[in-house]
C-alpha cells in the first residue's frame, strides 16, 4: 500500500499545501511512518474533493441549490453504502442506489456548467474527472478494483 505525506500529496496534485492540511484535517491517515500520517491517494483525492464541495463557488454547485441538493443526496448514499453491513449489500446499494444518483448528479453537472456558459470541453473534463474521484469511493467498501467499479457503476 502506497502512502504518502500531506507534502507528497500537494505536490503530486499541484494543490496549495495549506488546503491539503484543511481537507485532511479531519480524514484519518491510512498508515503512519514514524509518527507522521500518510493516506492513500484514494482517500487524500476524496478528501480535497469533499473540502472543495464544501468551499465551493458555482462550479460544483454552490450557487445553484438543485445541484449542491444532488450532491448531498449522493454524499448521503454514499454514507449508508459505506456502512452497510455486508459486502453484498454494499455491492447491491452501489448499483442499486448510488449509482442512479451518480449518473443524475453528472448530468446536472454538465448542464449547469454549459448553462453557466462554461467552456463546455472544461465543463465536461471536470465532470469525467470528478466521476473518476467518485469511483474510487467504491474500491474499499466494495472491495472491488478500479475496473471492477468501472464495469460495476458504468462511468
Amino acid at each position: 500500500m502506497k502512502t504518502f505525506s500531506v507534502n507528497a500529496v500537494a505536490e503530486l496534485l499541484e494543490r496549495d499545501r495549506a488546503t491539503v492540511i484543511r481537507a485532511l484535517r479531519e480524514t484519518p491517515p491510512d498508515a503512519m511512518d514514524r509518527r507522521q500520517p500518510r493516506w492513500k491517494m484514494a482517500t487524500a483525492v476524496a478528501a480535497l474533493e469533499r473540502h472543495n464541495r464544501a468551499n465551493s463557488d458555482d462550479t460544483l454547485g454552490g450557487n445553484d441549490p438543485a445541484l449542491a441538493a444532488a450532491y448531498a443526496k449522493l454524499d448521503e448514499a454514499i454514507e449508508a453504502m459505506e456502512i452497510a453491513p455486508s459486502l453484498e449489500d454494499r455491492r447491491s446499494m452501489a448499483i442499486n442506489s448510488v449509482k442512479p444518483l451518480l449518473a443524475a448528479t453528472d448530468r446536472m453537472l454538465r448542464t449547469a456548467g454549459i448553462v453557466a456558459g462554461q467552456d463546455a470541453e472544461l465543463v465536461h473534463l471536470r465532470a469525467d474527472h470528478l466521476g473518476f474521484v467518485m469511483l474510487r469511493t467504491f474500491e474499499r467498501p466494495c472491495q472491488w478494483s478500479l475496473n471492477e467499479a468501472r464495469k460495476a457503476i458504468g462511468v
